[in-house]
């Protein structure tokens, strides 16, 4: 009987609160500087990220995100993807490639994968925050969406995600400030 207890108590220790996923929806995390629509040539358009500590589950419950990371050692990062897709004279729409040289990163970090733009906003003691700019090369009409967008009729929402094993996991589903129903940023480079 003794062993039994003792297996218990050390093989199983408070198991459900472990590796809980929590949902949010909050569309105003990403944004456009300035939600500017019309560009050059040479320009940048910058994209800017700031997830407030605080936020509201889809259940109402108020969280701390931070609770969620190693934000007492300064190990704390969100993620989340983006794509620069581009209308063609198909009447079609393309994911554009990018490189280390259209990104200049001036908070967080960004990590290419070929089309696929992975942010990473770092948390401040307040926020998790991240900035950076993609230098348009071409001129056309262009969306900034998150990776589904040309999947299965999905629309342009991105996925947030944070969290740490030990801890629990966040999800917040979100979509650039001033998009379309769709979820896509449009903007237009002359």
């Amino acid at each position: 009987m003794v062993g039994f207890s003792l297996c218990a108590s050390l093989c199983c220790p408070e198991e459900d609160s472990i590796s809980q996923t929590l949902f949010v929806e909050n569309d105003n995390l990403i944004s456009v500087d300035n939600n500017q629509t019309s560009f050059n040539v040479g320009d940048s358009v910058f994209i800017e990220t700031i997830i407030e500590d605080n936020q509201v589950t889809i259940e109402n419950t108020n969280i701390n995100l931070s609770d969620f990371t190693y934000a007492e050692i300064a190990e704390s990062r969100a993620f989340h993807q983006l794509i620069l897709y581009k209308e063609t004279a198909f009447q079609s729409v393309v994911e554009i490639p990018l490189n280390e040289n259209s990104i200049n990163i001036t908070e967080g970090d960004v990590r290419l994968n070929n089309q696929l733009i992975e942010v990473i906003s770092i948390y401040d003691g307040n926020s998790f925050r991240s900035k950076f700019s993609i230098q348009l090369l071409e001129s056309g009409v262009y969306y900034l969406a998150g990776p589904e967008l040309l999947f299965n009729n999905s629309n342009g929402e991105t996925t947030v995600n944070l969290g740490v094993y030990e801890r629990g996991y966040v999800n917040i589903t979100s979509r650039i400030v001033n998009s379309d129903e769709q979820g896509k940023y449009i903007f237009t480079v002359n």
